[in-house]
């Protein structure tokens, strides 16, 4: 156990100092060894074998984290974006839906699930998401913009003008809602 703990406190290490991929998926490699059910050991071995891209390692490694540790937000969020990467549109909102259901405070997923469905054409979700997100959080601007780009894709001008506005208004810095305005 004590090997094992101090194995992964040595990659996490490694990984802090820019050390070579190899080196920290050797170190991870022995964390496991010592500690098969390490939750997070399995996330970050699987980040780095995204980083040489070894996509289906990645995934198994991912899966094992949750497997481990089911409320391992952390492993299903950095699963959740390598998904989406490489287009596994429908497992990524699985992974982020998981999430919100996990902890219902982490409403960003909500906006993710939106934008994931936009990506893939499917509106009505995609509309039923960021109105979730908004009856949380009626003044976020990231969300208010992203609002508004699918109702300027959908062709609704108006609404996607007003989604603009009142990103700008929430925050009068947002220069993707100034860009899109100009649109």
């Amino acid at each position: 156990l004590y090997l094992g703990r101090l194995f992964y406190f040595k990659a996490c290490d490694a990984k802090k100092n820019n050390h070579n991929l190899e080196s920290i998926k050797s170190i991870l490699k022995k964390t496991i060894l010592y500690l098969p059910q390490h939750s997070d050991a399995y996330n970050d071995l699987a980040i780095v074998y995204c980083e040489l891209g070894k996509k289906e390692k990645a995934i198994w490694s991912f899966e094992l984290s949750i497997h481990f540790n089911p409320m391992n937000l952390n492993a299903l969020n950095n699963l959740g974006i390598f998904l989406r990467k490489f287009g596994f549109v429908k497992e990524a909102i699985s992974c982020y839906e998981t999430i919100y259901k996990l902890d219902p405070t982490c409403i960003n997923s909500l906006s993710v699930i939106a934008a994931l469905y936009g990506s893939v054409g499917h509106i009505d979700e995609s509309f039923q998401y960021f109105q979730r997100y908004l009856e949380a959080n009626p003044r976020a601007p990231d969300v208010l913009n992203n609002l508004g780009v699918l109702f300027r894709d959908c062709g609704n001008f108006v609404m996607a003008k007003n989604c603009f506005l009142a990103a700008i208004e929430a925050d009068k810095y947002n220069i993707m809602a100034f860009q899109n305005l100009l649109y």
